[in-house]
């Protein structure tokens, strides 16, 4: 529970390998970790190494549920949509990738604005603003779209458990709710018009 791995290696080692065979589905892959105490981590799936170590995500799944979890239930949103995008990289492992170049472009935006408020003539402001809101649109609503049929493909998985649980409390239900409105729907379109409205 730390903010760096450098506590999962040996004091005095360089780096840690953790290695594990997973089997499912008819095959198996073999997943090599090396952890290092400073630089980048490193991945192998049956020894081939991959490009970014987000690939491995979905190779294992796991489910943990530590003390700090009950946050998703009494902490701010922020907590529900970094859950929900934990399981949809889990599941699908290029939401990652959307998921990275999101806050990629939402940083590049940011900055863009922090300068302009110092040097840049208001024209070309707008012009390369407007690139980086058509990008970060894009990439926003595929998220909103996603987290969405998310939360429609756990609905009733979550009745059936809450009514397994607590059989006389009657029925249950999840919905997502986002700045665009409760009627958001799933179409990709209509999310990203409704993400340019809001910007």
């Amino acid at each position: 529970r730390v903010a760096t791995d450098a506590p999962l290696v040996r004091d005095g080692a360089e780096r840690a390998i953790v290695r594990c065979t997973v089997v499912g589905e008819g095959r198996s892959i073999d997943v090599d970790l090396e952890i290092t105490a400073s630089g980048s981590n490193r991945a192998r799936l049956n020894n081939a190494p991959v490009t970014r170590t987000r690939d491995v995500l979905g190779t294992l799944r796991t489910v943990l549920f530590a003390p700090e979890d009950l946050a998703l239930v009494k902490g701010e949103p922020g907590e529900r949509r970094k859950f929900l995008d934990e399981l949809l990289a889990a599941r699908l492992p290029r939401f990652a990738g959307i998921r990275s170049d999101y806050d990629r472009v939402l940083k590049q935006r940011n900055s863009l604005l922090k300068s302009a408020r110092l040097s840049r003539p208001q024209e070309n402001l707008e012009s390369t603003l407007a690139v980086w809101d058509e990008q970060l649109s894009d990439f926003g609503s595929q998220i909103i779209q996603s987290r969405v049929e998310l939360i429609d493909e756990l609905r009733p998985l979550v009745l059936a458990a809450y009514t397994d649980l607590a059989p006389e409390s009657g029925e249950t239900s999840i919905e997502y709710r986002s700045f665009l409105g409760d009627d958001v729907g799933t179409s990709l379109e209509t999310i990203k018009a409704g993400f340019h409205e809001a910007m």
